[in-house]
């Protein structure tokens, strides 16, 4: 009983997969809006306290070429906006630093549909990485405060799906190196 019901699941994966056209094809265009967790900007602080803000993206594809090498793949190319910070500031609260990154890129995504509503893809982000920080309190012995940046070229690659619940709203999540290391959110097709 077990074996034919697994016989069966695999029937019907199989049969809706030969049957699945892309969820992103030709002149279709998402915008998606997403909150991002982890990733690499603070990990060379060695701080016990810092406090951060998730980062906050709002990005946009459009696929220009359908069909790539099959009637279920695509490519999509766009661009993404995001801003994350962090704080930390001594136990006595006497001095501290905030750091902030704004980062404006352009994105290529090859996509691949396994299912109807289900689209995986992925892909690389080049663009520019715009920090600001500041230094708080009484940093040195002369009490003064400095602000700075280093801004400059910033990439990412990540892995991610985007499933829809209807043909014009979905959720995504990715994965990867860069600006986040989990990012998820919504997604609207037009």
């Amino acid at each position: 009983m077990k074996k034919s019901i697994l016989t069966c699941l695999i029937v019907c994966l199989i049969a809706a997969h030969s049957f699945a056209q892309t969820s992103f094809a030709k002149g279709d265009n998402v915008v998606g809006f997403g909150i991002g967790v982890g990733g690499n900007l603070y990990s060379g602080y060695h701080y016990s306290n810092i406090k951060r803000i998730p980062a906050i993206t709002a990005s946009y594809e459009h696929c220009v070429v359908g069909s790539l090498w099959d009637n279920k793949s695509s490519l999509g190319v766009g661009g993404i906006v995001g801003y994350t910070s962090a704080k930390w500031d001594d136990k006595s609260k006497e001095w501290g630093w905030k750091v902030s990154h704004t980062i404006i890129g352009a994105r290529c995504a090859l996509h691949y549909s396994f299912l109807p509503q289900l689209d995986t893809y992925f892909g690389l982000t080049l663009g520019f990485d715009a920090v600001s920080w500041t230094w708080t309190g009484k940093y040195d012995k002369s009490g003064g405060y400095s602000r700075g940046g280093s801004s400059g070229f910033a990439w990412s690659s990540y892995l991610g799906a985007r499933y829809y619940f209807t043909d014009a709203v979905g959720a995504f999540a990715e994965i990867g190196y860069g600006f986040s290391a989990l990012n998820l959110g919504v997604a609207l097709k037009f």
